[in-house]
């Protein structure tokens, strides 16, 4: 019944001792047999840690992989420590280390065991850096797929690796040619241990060239273009319509054979020629709203003021609508057959001429409010001065005016009556 070491505790051996003359005494022996080491009665564990490329283990990491299972905890708690922490793998190698570690425990015992630390390989997209080429296209042409992936290159991985794949995140976004500008076009690349890398490939569609006109001039911006607020042509045989202001929004020409459709001001809204054989449509004011010509056989309509709101011929022969002054608000022409309409004083309101066969409406005052012929027979209708204004040499100015205009007209009426005997000889 000798204690067997396996029961903690303190026990009586009894013990008898025999004398030679055969007499015995009886005595006990007190055996204690200790509480089992902790590191005898307990096993710790450990759980193996991997690692990223370039992250290093620290001692957090290796201690929290050991545990003592079933370690009473009324006992108390195993200490434990890395033996080495100037060991640790610090991310930059990959492979596996063990490192070790001590667990102590309340008794004083100890345990030595390993933890195992596996560094993995440096991902690809760590690794390596895709490397991309700009792309430019003429206008009009589409940018493809393959144009974009064979922009990207991965210039340094290794070919026993494998081969990267390269796509467009989205192909039906890439650039169809048809808008000027520069797009960032995403790409991803897969390489072969799964990891991705994320690019973009920088595609330019250049501006759209300038085609010849049916004249066989180019006409780029500036010229001959829509939309609104640039110059329109849409003539078969036109020489040119020009703009060079600062702010306006309409020079057009619909006609058939014009020559010349200017338009000089800085602040002009519209200059416009809808007549089938016109010579000349001129604005060159600072502030113009209209220069009109309607007309099928016009040859002058000009506006040479700085604030002039109108200027419009809507007949079928005249020779000249002219406005010349400062501060005119209406010089107008709704006749068949006039040679002139003039205004060239300096505040007058309106000068008409409504009449089927007038010669010439002429208003040279610097205060007259209106002048008008509104009649079918009348030869001169003349406002020369205000009588209550002393003489400043206009009579003589009018009179120059009205005699010019005279010889305007019988030149008018030669060359009416020219072209009669012509058709009448060509019968």
């Amino acid at each position: 019944k000798l204690p067997d070491g396996n029961t903690p505790g303190t026990e009586e051996v009894p013990v008898t001792v025999t004398y030679p003359d055969d007499t015995e005494d009886h005595v006990t022996v007190t055996v204690t047999t200790k509480e089992q080491a902790d590191n005898d009665a307990y096993e710790p564990t450990t759980e193996d840690i991997t690692k990223d490329y370039g992250t290093p283990t620290t001692e957090e990491d290796v201690t929290g992989a050991v545990t003592v299972p079933n370690y009473p905890s009324d006992k108390g708690t195993p200490t434990i420590t890395v033996d080495d922490p100037n060991t640790l793998p610090d991310g930059n190698t990959p492979g596996t280390e063990e490192v070790p570690v001590t667990v102590t425990y309340p008794d004083d015992t100890e345990d030595h065991v390993t933890v195992t630390v596996t560094t993995k390989e440096q991902a690809d997209n760590d690794a390596y850096q895709p490397e991309t080429e700009d792309i430019t296209k003429d206008y009009g042409t589409p940018t493809t797929d393959k144009e974009v992936t064979d922009a990207v290159t991965d210039p340094n991985y290794p070919p026993d690796k494998g081969t990267p794949t390269i796509t467009v995140d989205d192909p039906s976004k890439l650039p169809d040619g048809n808008t000027p500008g520069t797009e960032e076009v995403p790409v991803t690349v897969t390489y072969p241990d799964d990891t991705e890398d994320h690019v973009t490939v920088t595609v330019t569609t250049k501006e759209e060239e300038s085609k010849p006109h049916e004249d066989g001039h180019h006409h780029g911006h500036g010229d001959n273009m829509d939309p609104e607020g640039t110059n329109k042509d849409n003539n078969k045989d036109n020489t040119n319509v020009n703009d060079n202001n600062n702010g306006n929004p309409n020079v057009n020409d619909n006609n058939n054979g014009n020559t010349n459709v200017n338009d000089n001001n800085n602040d002009n809204t519209n200059v416009n020629d809808n007549n089938n054989g016109n010579t000349n449509v001129n604005d060159n004011n600072n502030d113009n709203t209209n220069v009109n010509d309607n007309n099928n056989d016009n040859t002058n309509v000009n506006d040479n003021n700085n604030v002039n709101p109108n200027v419009n011929d809507n007949n079928n022969g005249n020779t000249n609508v002219n406005d010349k002054n400062n501060d005119n608000t209406n010089v107008n022409d709704n006749n068949n057959d006039n040679t002139n309409v003039s205004d060239n004083n300096n505040d007058n309101t309106n000068v008409n001429d409504n009449n089927n066969d007038n010669t010439n409406v002429n208003d040279n005052n610097n205060g007259n409010t209106n002048v008008n012929g509104n009649h079918d027979s009348n030869d001169n209708r003349t406002d020369n001065e205000d009588k209550n204004l002393p003489e400043t040499g206009n009579n003589e100015q009018s009179n120059g005016t009205l005699l010019g205009s005279l010889f305007a007209a019988a030149g008018t009426l030669f060359l009416a009556g020219k072209r009669r005997k012509n058709r009448t000889d060509k019968k």
